[in-house]
């Protein structure tokens, strides 16, 4: 009859400011460096049993969380995206800025646009209306395309749509 001989990895204690908790030690059972994936596992167990110690405390009706809480939640959900502030987020503003560099009568194939932005023909449809609706008047850009050439030309700029535009038209601001 064979015997078959579990080995599980040694508990390690780890003492915090707010309590002792056990976490387990690398998996080959040495006090040797864990790999990411491990230490990202580690490290949201112990979050969440801090939330869970928290949300089971008197504290719940306190308005200020403490920062330790503040620190599990980031680690458990993630922070919030975006969060990281600068720079611009929607592809319309992208957009838009990068042919506000290029100036009016520039000319953009439609290939270089799908290289740069991935958006291809319906989708830059979508994005051109939404450069015209959604930014202030004085900041549109006036953007067509010429399905001969396959460019994207900018004929203008500005709240007054140019001479020969046949596109859309934002709805007049009460």
């Amino acid at each position: 009859m064979t015997t078959i001989v579990k080995k599980t990895a040694p508990k390690k204690t780890v003492e915090t400011a707010e309590n002792t908790e056990n976490i387990e030690t690398a998996p080959n059972g040495v006090d040797a460096p864990m790999d990411a994936k491990t230490a990202r596992q580690v490290a949201r167990k112990a979050a969440q049993k801090v939330l869970k110690s928290w949300a089971q405390s008197p504290k719940l009706a306190e308005l200020d969380a403490p920062a330790n809480l503040i620190e599990a939640l980031k680690t458990v959900y993630g922070a919030k995206r975006g969060a990281s502030g600068g720079g611009i987020k929607r592809l319309d503003d992208k957009l838009a800025a990068y042919f506000k560099d290029l100036g009016v009568g520039a000319a953009v194939p439609e290939l270089e646009l799908f290289r740069l932005f991935k958006v291809g023909r319906g989708e830059m449809r979508k994005q051109v209306r939404r450069i015209i609706r959604d930014q202030a008047p004085e900041n549109r850009v006036w953007l067509a395309f010429d399905e001969h050439a396959e460019d994207w030309t900018m004929l203008g700029e500005g709240a007054e749509p140019p001479k020969n535009w046949k596109g859309y038209l934002p709805t007049k601001e009460a």
